[in-house]
């Protein structure tokens, strides 16, 4: 697995994991309001104009997305997750320096 910067490409298939990652939770509670899956990719498109996301990569598919509001921190403050962020999180928490919105490719 890869941990990558997220590219303004990907994000209808980051948008489709976040809605996926986030069924189980609204079957759960019977509450299919829930931010996670209203959200629109208009919205998603202004989130990451001013965010970092990294994608976790596997075999050139898209297996997991975060955005780390601190990466220095990632654990304190995990963002929204979708599958598997708790591998994304502690890589990208790893790396350094820490993340900058200016070296998305």
């Amino acid at each position: 697995m890869t941990i990558e910067h997220a590219r303004e490409a990907d994000i209808p298939a980051i948008l489709a994991l976040q809605k996926l990652a986030f069924l189980s939770e609204a079957k759960l509670y019977d509450d299919y309001s829930i931010p996670p899956l209203t959200q629109t990719e208009e919205s998603l498109r202004a989130e990451f104009s001013r965010a970092v996301f990294l994608n976790a990569v596997e075999d050139l598919v898209l297996v997991g997305s975060i955005r780390p509001s601190n990466t220095r921190n990632a654990d304190a403050n995990p963002a929204l997750l979708a599958p598997l962020g708790t591998v994304v999180i502690s890589r990208a928490a790893d790396r350094s320096p820490p993340w900058d919105s200016s070296r998305r490719s």
